[in-house]
């Protein structure tokens, strides 16, 4: 019995299947010049930005470091000045201690001890001694003065009732009609008298004077002898 043969596969074409394939594919076009210039200047344009960014960043923390350099050299200024200040003082403190001392251990001679040690009440009474035992030089009476003296009793046996007011205006008046010749004995007297009242006076004052540069002397030399 005869059997019917199965028909054989037929064979596509590689033509067709290159063509299907083709058509599938998606065309790519290449970029063009003008879009990757545009490209490249955004790029440049942000670096620019980051850049002028990172660099204001860097001049605000320059500007930061500088203002606490600038604190801390105040700081330093100040503590130097302190230091500087407080030795000052210490040394100021020595030099008074050291006069303290120089103090303490000084023994002054006879003439500065009386002086300075001596209280107010003491000082008072020694110059009332000196006055008592050395009374101060009597200033001369005027020739007027001197007339007085010599005609006051003969004016007062003339005017017994009168008082001191009166007996003076009467003297006053007698004086006053007296003749420049009349009034000459007693105003050589008084020039006599004021010569010799200058004189004392001079000598009083230059020994004053002697007596106040010897002590100022002596109160120089002890000063000058502490600061040593």
């Amino acid at each position: 019995m005869a059997t019917i043969a199965d028909p054989a596969p037929t064979k596509k074409a590689r033509n067709s299947r290159k063509a299907l394939k083709q058509k599938n594919e998606i065309v790519e076009t290449p970029p063009s010049p003008v879009s990757a210039n545009a490209k490249s200047a955004k790029s440049f344009e942000q670096d620019l930005l980051e850049m002028q960014a990172m660099l204001e960043k860097m001049k605000i923390e320059k500007d930061k470091t500088e203002e606490l350099l600038k604190e801390k050299d105040e700081i330093l200024r100040k503590k130097e000045e302190e230091l500087e200040s407080r030795d000052a003082e210490q040394e100021k403190l020595k030099v008074e201690l050291k006069k303290l001392q120089k103090m303490k251990e000084f023994k002054p001679n006879m003439t500065f001890a009386c002086s300075q040690s001596l209280t107010h009440v003491e000082q008072e009474k020694m110059n009332k001694k000196k006055k008592k035992d050395c009374p101060e030089t009597k200033r001369p009476s005027s020739s007027y003065v001197l007339w007085c003296k010599e005609q006051w009793n003969e004016v007062k046996k003339e005017n017994p009732e009168a008082d001191f007011k009166e007996t003076s205006n009467i003297l006053g008046a007698k004086w006053k009609s007296l003749s420049a010749q009349d009034k000459k004995p007693y105003e050589e007297k008084y020039q006599v008298e004021k010569e010799a009242y200058l004189q004392v006076v001079a000598k009083e004052k230059r020994e004053r004077e002697a007596m106040k540069l010897l002590e100022d002397d002596q109160k120089q030399k002890n000063a000058m002898e502490l600061l040593d």
